[in-house]
């Protein structure tokens, strides 16, 4: 189990990027042993959790050369199944949530669609609110780990969709 410090980057799985902001004890009932918990903000979803110590589910940010790796996958084909809606929904959130950025890079890769595929209706709005979540999530992991802005990193990561080639900004990853 790896522990964490106050102002550690963290990735919780099922809201992406937060910042520790403390350790704290907290008593479930007056009769029971107190907890020690994690005080987490996610800034985007303008949330604090607090999550245990002993089940955490945390992982640190990516290192550069996991970060790289995971980012090659924007340029590969896009993969689509014939599986029926259900299934792909069930995957698409089991990969979403699952907190590897390699999933969740893949993820995005295969739920991109044009400006043009998006007016001929060939994406749903469930697949479309699942590539937009997918997409910050990678963005605000590349953020972190490249330290720069959100706002950069999406766009990077954009261009690397569109061009099918990763920018001389992400091959240094």
């Amino acid at each position: 189990m790896q522990t964490f410090v106050a102002h550690d980057i963290v990735i919780y799985p099922a809201h992406g990027v937060g910042t520790i902001i403390g350790i704290e004890p907290h008593r479930l009932t007056k009769t029971t042993e107190p907890v020690d918990l994690y005080v987490i903000n996610f800034p985007r979803h303008k949330l604090t959790l607090r999550v245990p110590l002993t089940n955490a589910d945390l992982r640190p940010i990516s290192t550069k050369i996991d970060m790289g790796s995971a980012l090659s996958e924007l340029i590969r084909p896009r993969k689509k199944t014939g599986r029926l809606w259900s299934q792909r929904q069930k995957g698409y959130h089991s990969d979403l949530n699952s907190g590897d950025i390699g999933k969740i890079t893949t993820l995005t890769r295969n739920l991109y669609a044009t400006d043009l595929e998006q007016a001929q209706g060939k994406q749903s709005y469930s697949e479309r609110e699942i590539y937009d979540e997918a997409f910050i999530r990678v963005a605000e992991e590349l953020a972190a780990v490249a330290q720069i802005e959100v706002s950069t990193a999406e766009a990077l990561i954009d261009q690397a969709l569109t061009t099918k080639v990763l920018p001389p900004e992400l091959k240094k990853l």
